[in-house]
């Protein structure tokens, strides 16, 4: 009797401690972004002190495209940690840095790294929703004359993504709709180990 008990409880244990799938710890992810403001932080702050305070209207960066790598490390089925790092490239008529340089042509590129927790909402043998933000810095670099004139600006960086999705089992492709140094939207694609 006291070894059936003994079978009984062990095998619940072991069964409380498994899951129906296997969790692969490890993701690795390359992608691209679109519309990507790598002054995001910089952004709301100031536009939400000039619209509650000044009663002035909003005002949008330029936008670049950049491309994007991130390791996550999950920790449970429902969270992980990630580092993610990238470069964007931009070139503009209207200066990042001052408002009253002359209309011309800027040439910048920034150099992004940042820490991303993920939650994942839903997940599946092939499909997982899930939201991710980041926050981190960003080096942004004035091209316009590197011989002579290159400025190294350095901000505080964000990224809110309220929905990703990614579908594959070891190899997937990924798309996320947000806000912030991985543009409005950002796919590619992932794997698994």
């Amino acid at each position: 009797m006291k070894k059936q008990l003994f079978m009984i409880l062990v095998g619940a244990a072991l069964a409380s401690n498994s899951s129906g799938q296997p969790v692969d710890r490890n993701e690795l992810r390359v992608g691209v972004g679109w519309q990507s403001t790598e002054m995001a932080a910089y952004e709301v702050a100031l536009n939400t002190f000039s619209v509650l305070f000044l009663q002035e209207r909003s005002r949008a960066y330029p936008r670049s495209n950049g491309i994007y790598v991130t390791y996550k490390r999950r920790s449970s089925r429902k969270f992980a940690l990630g580092f993610a790092s990238g470069l964007t490239f931009n070139k503009t008529e209207k200066g990042l840095f001052n408002s009253d340089w002359k209309t011309q042509v800027y040439d910048y590129a920034g150099a992004m790294v940042a820490v991303e927790p993920t939650f994942t909402y839903m997940e599946n043998a092939t499909v997982s929703l899930y939201a991710v933000t980041g926050l981190g810095g960003v080096f942004i670099f004035d091209r316009r004359n590197p011989a002579t004139n290159e400025k190294r600006t350095p901000f505080v960086t964000l990224q809110l993504t309220p929905i990703g999705i990614r579908y594959g089992r070891k190899v997937g492709a990924f798309a996320e709709l947000g806000y912030g140094y991985k543009g409005i939207v950002n796919f590619g694609i992932s794997t698994k180990f």
